[in-house]
């Protein structure tokens, strides 16, 4: 999967729009635009192009958010902050999120609903790209909420549609395409709303695999997008046609569809579309030995990328220029290059964390905020009650008594409630949505050693070789491969009744629970091993990644404890030294050990020892029969 793939999901938020918006003005400067209202056309510009051109976009929105009139028009003032929020996500900028955060405050001053719920899925929209997925759909759900009470039945399906592109984004892509081909049902051939579908359902395909499915739905998008005003669009469209028959092999196809889409850019200036056009120039270009040519697009495309300061195009062309540049032979200068794309990489994801955590600090500050400001209206009740007691002592108490309990109530939901959700955050892995180490030693602390017939055991395993795959397939790949790999533990987690997996860290995650007998131990390593050898996460070329793992394990009992130590830590030092000897074995294999008894204390950085000593027994998956258990306790 190549650059212009990881564009699609801004174009698929951003076409949602398409229908509203109307065809885009031709003035340079929108604000000056000649008609009756030249702030409407204004904010139509910056929508119209938001998504190719965020750089401008946003310089537009901030011109008109200096404006009074915009200001004091709640409406005009909420869409200008929709653009400025959309482009400066576009950008990967972390003023995102405050911006987003503003517009979701001034929704109640909107007094048309149907208005209001159109901007709160903007606002959804806008908190999908800045990684809050699970505040879009709450935001999603109340517009709904608000559309059934006003009997608003055309926002209704608008609504619908976004729930759909939020279940794409969380790749639950077969509901994503329920809720498409229902809404598509449900609308008459001319709605000019079947256009944003389509094009969302073709991402949504395209997204679970289905090439093929995906080609015939743009195919229905190509005449209707031929209109006059639509340029832009026809050209993105033509792109990704052409991206998929590079994907499907079918090279002249592709040239075709990149060929007319070239012809229309030479009379735009979309300089982020276009980059990404360019890069599959590059690709087709190397597909078919041309390597001078794919170094040359791959060139344009970076410069392209770069003055439209997008980073996703930036990264796609980097990563084609070095590739380019490999099967020239010209080395160094490929080496380069790939150094760049990990420069770029690594600022982008480092950014997307800072904003992360910019947004849990100001959560925090204002949990803090709104304590303080609790403490202070008591105080103040309590000094108001103290002045008045002698006059209205009895009737006032009363009345303070109930008033102070719905406040220390109300107050004390609501910080639980924000308690909770920091908590969570700093507990998840952002990545795969797994339990980080912090929560998995909080439940480890919890878990008991053991009991006549059960035995806690950690099973710890490594992803073999994960540089090299981040190395070869682009760390996007090697992020999508991280979260295939967790969907598999949550998999096998409850296929065998263990405790929830977590990332231990890197590409290191960790399983534990209790189990009945050392057979069953290493049937689960088994299984573990083999169900990560049969993934075939795919990177952005659609190459299979092959992936395997190394896994160590040891039960809590008949280790010994030092001092000041958990009662699982040695079991996990032990699990971690027998995963590296299963590494300096080969890799893609198991190792586990298994104490003869339960006071045997065996040292984790002795195992050897106890092994002579017969205290206990390594297991590996070269052992002919597994029915034969070691000893139980």
């Amino acid at each position: 999967m190549r650059a212009t793939r990881a564009a699609l999901p801004v174009l698929l938020m951003a076409l949602a729009g398409m229908a509203a918006a109307g065809p885009e003005e031709d003035s340079p400067d929108a604000l000056d635009a000649s008609g009756p209202d030249p702030v409407t056309a204004a904010l139509q510009r910056c929508q119209g192009i938001e998504h190719g051109q965020p750089s401008e976009a946003r310089a537009l929105a901030r011109d008109l958010l200096a404006r009074a009139d915009v200001l004091d028009d709640p409406v005009h003032h909420a869409r200008a902050l929709a653009c400025l929020g959309w482009s400066e996500a576009q950008l990967g900028m972390a003023s995102a999120r405050t911006t987003t955060d503003r517009l979701a405050e001034l929704l109640p001053s909107i007094e048309a609903p149907e208005v209001r719920a159109a901007m709160m899925r903007r606002v959804a929209g806008l908190q999908q790209q800045t990684n809050r997925g699970a505040e879009s759909i709450e935001t999603l759900m109340d517009a709904l909420d608000l559309v059934e009470r006003e009997g608003l039945d055309d926002e209704r399906t608008s609504l619908l549609i976004n729930l759909a592109i939020a279940h794409s984004e969380a790749r639950n892509h077969d509901v994503a395409i329920g809720h498409y081909e229902t809404a598509l049902s449900a609308l008459p051939a001319d709605d000019g709303r079947r256009m944003p579908i389509l094009y969302n359902l073709g991402l949504t395909l395209r997204g679970a695999g289905r090439n093929e499915d995906a080609r015939d739905v743009f195919g229905q998008l190509v005449e209707p997008l031929s209109a006059p005003g639509l340029e832009i669009r026809l050209a993105s469209l033509l792109s990704v046609l052409g991206s998929i028959e590079l994907e499907l092999g079918n090279l002249d196809a592709a040239e075709r569809f990149l060929a007319r889409s070239d012809a229309l850019h030479d009379d735009l200036d979309n300089p982020g579309e276009h980059a990404a056009l360019l890069i599959e120039w590059s690709e087709l270009a190397r597909r078919r030995g041309d390597i001078d040519a794919a170094i040359e697009h791959a060139r344009e495309a970076l410069a392209e990328a770069e003055r439209a300061e997008f980073t996703p195009s930036i990264r796609g062309a980097l990563r084609n220029l070095a590739n380019a540049l490999a099967a020239a032979g010209r080395f160094e200068e490929a080496v380069d290059i790939q150094g760049r794309y990990v420069s770029v990489s690594d600022d982008f994801w480092r950014a997307q964390m800072k904003s992360r955590l910019e947004d849990a600090e100001a959560r925090y500050g204002n949990e803090r905020q709104a304590r303080e400001l609790a403490e202070l209206r008591q105080a103040s009740q309590e000094q108001d009650f103290t002045l008045r007691r002698e006059r209205l002592r009895q009737q006032l108490l009363l009345g303070l008594g109930i008033a102070a309990l719905s406040i220390a109530v109300a107050a004390f939901i609501w910080q639980r409630r924000n308690t909770r959700r920091l908590r969570r955050l700093s507990r998840t892995d952002p990545l795969t949505g797994l339990a980080n180490r912090r929560q998995a030693s909080e439940w480890l602390d919890r878990l008991e050693p053991g009991e006549p017939g059960r035995w806690s055991v950690l099973w710890l395993l490594d992803l073999d070789h994960f540089k090299r795959i981040n190395d070869s397939h682009g760390h996007d790949a090697g992020d999508r491969a991280l979260q295939d790999v967790a969907a598999l533990l949550e998999r096998l987690a409850e296929r065998h009744g263990l405790y929830r997996p977590a990332r231990w860290g890197g590409e290191e995650f960790l399983l534990f629970g209790r189990i009945g007998s050392p057979r069953q131990a290493m049937n689960i390593a088994e299984d573990l091993r083999a169900a990560i050898t049969g993934l075939r996460p795919r990177d952005r070329m659609n190459d299979a990644i092959e992936l395997t793992a190394s896994i160590g394990f040891s039960p809590l009992t008949g280790l010994h404890r030092p001092s000041g130590q958990a009662d699982w830590e040695p079991a996990m030092l032990a699990a971690d030294q027998l995963l590296y000897r299963a590494k300096q074995r080969g890799r893609n294999c198991w190792m586990g050990l298994w104490p003869d008894r339960v006071d045997a204390r065996i040292a984790a950085h002795d195992i050897e020892a106890a092994i002579r000593e017969g205290r206990g027994r390594l297991l590996d998956d070269r052992d002919e029969d597994r029915t034969a258990a070691p000893g139980t306790t």
